[in-house]
């Protein structure tokens, strides 16, 4: 985990049509480094000739910011407002890179008077190796003028996996043909350098006993495998991704039914 200056200083942020300082939410005094983002709605402020403005404010570091060797950008947000009810997408994430026309956008899932948590896959990101700015901020168009909104960001950092690990597994097919010859996999990995695959290895147990197993090379993220495998047996099964040293690191399970020849 790693939590960088401007994560936690106020100073270094830049603001737009509102505030941003430090300060704790409503309720958490202990969250004195939390970023408090202070937004009056006001539909005459913006620029000239757009008066309904974007409020706005983030950090954007000079030079571009290296995040190609985490996994996750996560953060906590509280949130108060005057209005009953939240527009939906109210707030959104913005992380830019220099290159034209990458930006990642994400709706901040608010709850009023409540917190949010968000994990942002550093894999999505089109170029985690310059990172230029990280905003967040509201169209007013989607507010009444009078409209108050106040965030408090907690807990925002960098995290990384230090060694291999497979964190989801599943079957895209819940039910085979044992004469299929193949599975569809999708898993989600952490802990291994961008760009680097890593053997590993499928393994097929009916009732704890091991009936198939088969070489397979994963890599960092998210992805999707159609792995060949050889006749199973009908039944349930259940299918194990081992890393090495050849140890569990995942499982799911699959119905395997007999094929149309009677295999």
């Amino acid at each position: 985990m790693t939590v960088l200056p401007a994560f936690e200083d106020a100073k270094l942020w830049y603001a737009a049509e509102c505030s941003v300082s430090n300060a704790a939410p409503p309720g958490q005094p202990e969250l004195t480094k939390a970023i408090h983002l202070a937004i009056p709605v006001d539909h005459t402020a913006g620029e000239p000739q757009y008066p309904i403005g974007w409020p706005r404010g983030g950090i954007a570091p000079a030079p571009a910011a290296d995040w190609s060797g985490y996994d996750w950008l996560r953060f906590r947000a509280y949130c108060t407002s005057n209005r009953e009810k939240l527009p939906h997408g109210g707030l959104g994430l913005i992380l830019s890179m220099p290159d034209r026309g990458t930006e990642f956008h994400l709706p901040v899932p608010l709850v009023k008077d409540g917190w949010c948590s968000v994990e942002v896959p550093i894999e999505r990101l089109s170029n985690s190796r310059q990172i230029a700015r990280l905003q967040f901020n509201i169209s007013e168009s989607q507010w009444a003028h009078g409209d108050r909104l106040d965030v408090w960001f907690a807990d925002l950092q960098l995290v990384k996996v230090t060694a291999p690990a497979v964190l989801a597994l599943r079957s895209l097919e819940r039910v085979l043909s044992s004469d299929a010859g193949y599975v569809v996999l999708e898993l989600q990995v952490a802990g291994l350098p961008p760009g680097e695959l890593l053997p590993a290895r499928l393994v097929a147990r009916s009732a704890g006993k091991e009936v198939a197993a088969v070489a397979l090379q994963v890599r960092r993220g998210l992805q999707r495998l159609t792995v060949k495998v050889p006749p199973l047996p009908p039944g349930e099964l259940t299918l194990t991704v081992q890393l090495p040293p050849g140890q569990d690191a995942a499982s799911t399970t699959v119905t395997i039914t007999r094929g149309p020849f009677g295999g």
